[in-house]
């Protein structure tokens, strides 16, 4: 029940920020989406399991794993052999061997400081709680000024292979965007459809070792989206879409991942995130409530 009032407040609060828009505030729909793996997910991971993963997703549809070594010895991930396949059948493996490198610089009149904190990549996923607090803790480098401009300029390199210590876990190096997932949802209804029948079906291959590299194995995990709903408001009545989509979907809110998404024209600046080296140019607003995680072990 809170979780519903969370949701048509969300929806209330954008007529309260219509003075931000050119006009009249526009929501010309509500979209609900929920992620399922092929299998059922666990109500316990079990005991002699020696890996699990950790999905996240955001509401741009980007997913990042998040590997738990659970054995006690050290973990080696072969990040070449790990890789996403998407919903169009392509592969793409989470090992670039591309060096990227990127200046960077600030200018304050009294201090300023330069850092490169690897929080900015479960910030950008809005990942909390333990992971994201161990995330941010880390920072690579930092300076100083006064009154000067200060550049310097982070070369960045993937691993090939990567190790988790015991009872450890790691973010794999990427978090990719999956078409028709969170705001790239395709206009097609339906709900709670079986893995067999899904359009947007996509998967991922975690390749590990739990033997310091004697053997590997490799940890499938196969998605789909099972219900994406898409309703029309009415003379900006957001109540009445949210209300269509439980009618259609009573148990919305107890799929272990979904997502509501409300379009809008809010303006807003220019950003962009270069934590993947892609610029992502946003226009507008889309107020969301996202909920969930997808596991899976081995």
């Amino acid at each position: 029940m809170n979780q519903l009032i969370n949701l048509l407040c969300a929806g209330a609060s954008l007529l309260l920020v219509s003075c931000g828009t050119s006009g009249n505030l526009s929501v010309p729909r509500v979209i609900y989406q929920s992620i399922r793996t092929e299998y059922a997910q666990p109500a316990v991971i079990p005991e002699n399991a020696q890996i699990a993963v950790t999905y996240l997703f955001n509401e741009r549809g980007e997913m990042q794993p998040i590997v738990n070594n659970l054995t006690g010895d050290v973990m080696i991930i072969d990040q070449t052999k790990s890789f996403v396949i998407m919903p169009d059948g392509s592969s793409i493996s989470y090992y670039d061997p591309t060096v990227i490198s990127e200046a960077t610089g600030n200018f304050n009149s009294q201090t300023g400081s330069e850092t490169l904190n690897l929080g900015a990549i479960t910030d950008a996923l809005g990942v909390n709680g333990r992971i994201g607090s161990l995330a941010r803790g880390v920072n690579i480098g930092s300076s100083t000024t006064n009154g000067t401009f200060y550049s310097k300029t982070v070369t960045r390199t993937d691993q090939p292979m990567v190790t988790i210590g015991p009872k450890g876990m790691i973010a794999m190096s990427k978090a990719f965007r999956v078409a028709g997932v969170g705001i790239n949802a395709h206009d097609n209804n339906y709900v709670d459809i079986p893995f067999s029948k899904a359009s947007n079906r996509f998967s991922c291959c975690i390749y590990y070792s739990a033997d310091e590299g004697a053997t590997y194995q490799k940890l499938v995990t196969n998605f789909y989206v099972s219900s994406n709903i898409s309703k029309n408001t009415a003379d900006g009545r957001i109540g009445r879409a949210f209300t269509s989509i439980y009618k259609e979907k009573p148990d919305a809110l107890v799929e272990n991942l979904f997502m509501f998404l409300i379009p809008n024209n809010i303006s807003t600046n220019e950003s962009e995130s270069s934590w993947d080296n892609s610029l992502i140019q946003h226009s507008n607003i889309y107020d969301n409530y996202l909920k969930g995680i997808l596991i899976d072990f081995q």
